[in-house]
């Protein structure tokens, strides 16, 4: 059966294929929930339809139709499916900050992004006429893409993001969900402390609870370990290091590993290349 016309089909690598911007609008009867993880660029996630707890970092949010999610490079994030037999509905723009820059050389347009993750948390809320332009924009993205005018394609992407910075300013608290659960609490932690030596035993002493528990309640909350939910943090920002022409030698340090070995091995799992090749194809 042929896919319906502007529905996109689940892209799991989470990689840009386009160096500047990507639109993707999705609908599916199931979804299977994705892992805790991170991406270069910036996220913007528009929820239409389903039944979806999503995580950034140590916050939460039960997602109601427009509500729109801002995700800055580096933060890790993953949708929890509270339904299954429920379709799974949303439009995702991803953008690349260098794109963002060109946009707007100002660099107002960033720094308004950079409010999504602070105190008003990541989420929008859009309705009415809003939301409908919202989606007609990102429609509109979609059908023209990557090879758009550039002009054209600058001022739809600037006019829906200042929106949703609009959106954002205007409620007075974040739509959250608050929680107490001590694993909100230990990724913080992480999230400050993610370039120093971690270490589990001292993570349970710090909040008194068991190995065996913290790391079950821990895998059950964000689907990774401790340890790998550290190593994708410290790849995260290495290769934001690398892209800003940081030498190889000082990414390992300033990320937190003991070695530069280990940070070589680490980083070529994560990414599937070596420091050096990963420059190379920055410098492309």
């Amino acid at each position: 059966m042929p896919a319906e016309e502007g529905i996109s089909r689940f892209r799991t690598t989470q990689l840009m294929i386009t160096s500047d911007f990507e639109v993707y609008h999705y609908r599916e009867p199931y979804f299977k929930s994705l892992d805790f993880h991170s991406h270069d660029f910036y996220e913007a996630y528009l929820f239409l339809d389903g039944s979806v707890t999503y995580y950034i970092e140590e916050q939460a949010y039960d997602l109601c139709a427009g509500n729109l999610l801002v995700i800055p490079p580096g933060r890790m994030h993953r949708p929890v499916i509270s339904n299954s037999a429920a379709v799974y509905e949303r439009m995702v723009l991803w953008l690349n900050g260098e794109y963002l820059r060109q946009l707007n050389p100002d660099g107002e347009l960033l720094r308004q992004l950079e409010s999504f993750g602070g105190e008003r948390g990541y989420l929008a809320e859009l309705s009415g006429q809003e939301l409908t332009l919202s989606i007609g924009v990102l429609q509109r993205l979609s059908a023209l893409g990557p090879e758009a005018p550039a002009m054209y394609a600058g001022a739809l992407i600037s006019v829906f993001l200042f929106g949703a910075v609009l959106a954002l300013n205007r409620q007075a608290f974040p739509r959250k969900k608050e929680s107490e659960d001590l694993i909100p609490q230990v990724i913080r932690y992480i999230n400050e402390h993610f370039t120093e030596s971690i270490q589990l035993d001292s993570l349970c002493a710090r909040f008194f609870i068991s190995k065996f528990h913290l790391t079950r309640r821990f895998k059950d909350y964000t689907n990774a370990t401790i340890y790998d939910y550290i190593l994708s943090k410290r790849i995260s920002l290495a290769r934001r290091l690398l892209r800003q022409g940081t030498p190889a030698s000082l990414v390992s340090g300033q990320c937190g590993f003991s070695d530069y070995s280990g940070f070589y091995r680490a980083f070529t799992a994560k990414t599937g290349l070596s420091p050096t090749q990963f420059k190379q194809t920055m410098e492309c």
